[in-house]
């Protein structure tokens, strides 16, 4: 447990440091606690107890327990069971505005939702999240297995060729200071040393685009770009299609891979369009 007169370093979710200490250096520490809360139930994908918030986000048990109170008043979170909490459904629509007030472009949409269609696979669109995929959106081709991504989730970014396509966009001290030795694995293929992780982003940036060969799920696989991704905080977001390995293998599905290069040939044109008419917001 965090003691909240103790000085620690809490990594955030875009990979940066936050100091916390006895003297709370947020000006609003209330509002503090609150986004913390958010987070972490967002992360956790279940209901907390008030004793596992305020060790996660090494805050006081008092002031957790305040802001929970005035969130469930809000309903951004809600009682459950033996003292336990959730999101509630004012968070739904926190979420739900995100994607339906410009953050998403309608085009890239469009166009993941055609890709689906057209490939009979799973189609998404995630953002980097500190060293983690966060997942924005899905389509399910009629053809298409149940897969690991969903939307709000988070992966390990060295596991899927999604994650992939992202990192390929660091710099080298970018990439280091959110990825380290011992790599997170989810299959005995995942990579597993920052030296192999470099030689595969290089591998992705000089093919244009990234694979994932059983990394994430055994017997799957998927292929993914990156897009430009204007009005967010992140420059570049990404699409990828999940498939049967054998599509994704070293003989590639040209048809599948073409079908993936022309979706964001389509979304580089609009965003273009859009740049010119309105400028890059």
């Amino acid at each position: 447990m965090v003691d909240s007169s103790q000085k620690t370093h809490l990594l955030d979710r875009q990979g940066a440091t936050i100091e916390h200490d006895g003297s709370r250096k947020y000006s609003a520490p209330a509002a503090g606690c609150a986004g913390e809360i958010l987070l972490a139930l967002a992360e956790a994908g279940d209901a907390l107890t008030l004793t596992e918030l305020e060790r996660g986000i090494g805050r006081s048990k008092t002031l957790v327990f305040r802001a929970l109170r005035e969130l469930e008043q809000l309903q951004l979170v809600a009682r459950v069971g033996d003292h336990r909490y959730r999101l509630g459904l004012a968070a739904f629509e926190v979420g739900a505005a995100f994607l339906t007030q410009g953050q998403i472009d309608d085009s890239i949409r469009t166009t993941l939702r055609d890709l689906a269609d057209e490939s009979g696979e799973s189609t998404n669109l995630g953002v980097l999240r500190g060293s983690e995929v966060l997942y924005l959106m899905k389509y399910e081709g009629h053809g298409a297995y149940v897969t690991l991504s969903r939307v709000g989730g988070r992966v390990p970014a060295t596991c899927t060729a999604i994650g992939k396509a992202l990192l390929s966009t660091l710099s080298s001290d970018e990439l280091h200071a959110i990825v380290h030795d011992p790599l997170p694995q989810m299959t005995p293929a995942s990579i597993s040393r920052m030296t192999e992780l470099e030689v595969n982003l290089a591998e992705t940036r000089e093919r244009g685009y990234a694979v994932d060969m059983g990394e994430a799920v055994p017997g799957r696989g998927g292929l993914a770009v990156t897009i430009p991704f204007l009005g967010h905080e992140a420059k570049y977001a990404a699409i990828s299609l999940s498939t049967v390995l054998e599509r994704v293998g070293e003989r590639h599905d040209e048809h599948l891979l073409g079908l993936l290069l022309e979706a964001r040939e389509r979304i580089v044109r609009e965003v273009e369009t859009r740049r010119a008419l309105v400028g890059d917001r």
